[in-house]
């Protein structure tokens, strides 16, 4: 008994004819780029804003971040592109209110955060040009006038930390 023999429709053989060529491979796994970034080198942040403290936190979240996203972090040297970050403003403005007993207090602050970043491949060449990442947030100060809490550096935190994720995302995509 012959074997049944499979035909193709020719619409469908030109389809996956041209599929084939621009690098799809149904069956044998995804192809990896050889210039996708994998790893990167991620030194800590350079703090040129009024706000001390901020460079190795921030640097961390993006280091995160980015191992979160499947990318190695890895020390500079490695032959691994190299993230340059700049903190390059924290802004705040804070509103004020009178409180019972005639003290002023701070009623709100919004936040302005600027960093600007590049990517610089292992051989020097430029993969992201200069880069600014921006974003705002505003906390409300509670509490009474005997016993206030504000927290301005949580939502200080929480927009570098999603300007952290942006940083990451970016890298991610050119995978």
């Amino acid at each position: 008994m012959p074997k049944p023999r499979i035909t193709l429709p020719p619409a469908l053989a030109l389809a996956l004819g041209l599929l084939a060529a621009c690098g799809y491979r149904p069956l044998a796994g995804e192809a990896k780029d050889p210039d996708a970034i994998t790893k990167v080198a991620v030194p800590v942040a350079k703090n040129e804003s009024s706000f001390g403290g901020v460079a190795a936190p921030f640097t961390e979240e993006v280091r995160r971040q980015l191992a979160a996203l499947g990318i190695e972090v890895v020390a500079e040297g490695a032959g691994a592109p190299v993230l340059s970050m700049v903190i390059a403003a924290i802004g705040d403005e804070t509103g004020m209110t009178m409180r019972s007993g005639g003290v002023l207090l701070p009623c709100d602050t919004v936040w302005r955060v600027e960093v600007m970043i590049s990517l610089d491949g292992a051989e020097g060449e430029r993969i992201i040009p200069p880069t600014r990442f921006s974003g705002d947030g505003r906390s409300i100060a509670s509490g009474s006038a005997a016993g206030e809490s504000y927290a301005g550096s949580r939502t200080q935190r929480e927009v570098m930390d999603d300007i952290a994720g942006r940083i990451a995302a970016m890298i991610v995509m050119l995978r």
